[in-house]
């Protein structure tokens, strides 16, 4: 099978893009020889593309919802719009303003001619100071999120699971406001606060944009198992939710591939789910 599907990823006909969850994971192996085995297999795969950052995907599938519910023309995205050849932007877009022009257009220009090289570089060279300086920023914004994941589990334990993600879907709406209005500006529409949205609309956020829909089904079906959340977890749903609802085809350890099926997101995506490395077979 790896014979066939080798050529098939060279022509373009089947895509492997990363996720963030699984460059990090790979980046953070302190084993030279073990980070260089995993690395080789999955930039072989995936050429260097990745699913681009939540940032930028909400921006854009927000966009498409405030236009379509309020009648406003704009155009299209792109084709595969939600992958990128620059590596970095599986963690924040090379042009956020966030990063204080971090990365140059040049070094953009440069990693999109050779995407693959650049990011298997990228794992395998970086400083190990580097590397555990960003190990230990990661595990500290991840026990971080744990911590408010385990407190709104223990406030809403006797919830039904339609109220918890009614409430949840209130909750990422705050959470996000903020890059929202800011797309809604960018839209046409000069709203300042979830009071100008209107209901409809914020409901209609939550509902249709990929990224948060995705994002409350596993979270709140990830919050009702009874064992104790780890970063696992939090590494996990971030891949989930960037490949779920793009992907023709997600093959997972069977806890998340469960969580996406209960929520329907296979469904409502026309993803196909499954656990089963055999599926593989099907695309070649």
């Amino acid at each position: 099978m790896l014979t066939r599907l080798g050529p098939a990823i060279e022509r373009g006909d089947i895509v492997f893009p990363l996720s963030m969850s699984t460059l990090y994971e790979t980046y953070k192996i302190g084993d030279p020889e073990r980070r260089h085995r995993l690395a080789l297999v999955q930039i072989s795969f995936s050429q260097g593309r990745v699913f681009r950052g939540r940032w930028a995907r909400l921006e854009v599938e927000a966009a498409a919802v405030l236009r379509e519910a309020t009648g406003l023309p704009g155009p299209q995205p792109p084709h595969r719009w939600f992958l990128s050849d620059v590596f970095l932007e599986a963690f924040a877009e090379a042009a956020d303003d966030r990063l204080g022009g971090l990365i140059s257009p040049a070094v953009v220009e440069a990693i999109q001619q050779h995407p693959a090289h650049f990011a298997y570089d990228w794992i395998m060279d970086a400083d190990p100071d580097h590397r555990r300086q960003g190990v230990l920023l990661f595990s500290g914004g991840a026990r971080a999120l744990l911590e408010r994941l385990e407190a709104r589990r223990a406030l809403w334990a006797d919830l039904t699971l339609a109220m918890r993600k009614r409430a949840y879907g209130a909750t990422l709406l705050l959470d996000n406001l903020d890059q929202l209005l800011g797309v809604a500006g960018q839209v046409g529409l000069p709203w300042r606060s979830v009071a100008d949205m209107g209901p409809r609309i914020a409901k209609a956020l939550i509902r249709d944009c990929p990224t948060l829909n995705a994002e409350r089904e596993l979270t709140c079906r990830l919050e009702d198992q009874s064992r104790a959340l780890n970063e696992n977890d939090t590494r996990d749903m971030y891949a989930y939710t960037a490949a779920v609802p793009y992907a023709d085809l997600v093959i997972g350890e069977n806890q998340f591939i469960n969580l996406a099926r209960q929520g329907g997101l296979g469904q409502a995506y026309g993803t196909e789910l499954t656990s089963d490395l055999r599926s593989l077979e099907d695309l070649v």
